[in-house]
């Protein structure tokens, strides 16, 4: 009976530092899996900023297109209206 309880005793002795490793790698999981979460909601902010930028971008562009049209009309007219001061 002595001779299975001290089986029994070093088991669970070997079993100890395996449970802690064990808890540690569980940690080191869910703080991966925070991190995780936290870089594709950060990555999903940028992307949200940057689609925003485009659009801005994309207005802008098209605002200036519509302003060079509108002065390449009006210069055509104003040549014809007063030769000397538009030359």
């Amino acid at each position: 009976m002595a001779r299975a309880e001290n089986q029994f005793t070093s088991m669970v002795d070997q079993v100890e530092p395996l449970n802690r490793d064990l808890s540690g790698c569980e940690e080191a999981i869910r703080k991966a899996k925070r991190d995780i979460d936290h870089y594709l909601d950060k990555k999903e902010e940028y992307a949200g900023k940057a689609r925003v930028q485009a659009a801005t971008l994309q207005k802008k562009a098209r605002e200036r297109d519509a302003a060079v049209a509108r002065a390449k009309e009006l210069g055509d007219i104003t040549q014809y209206l007063n030769p000397l001061q538009y030359g």
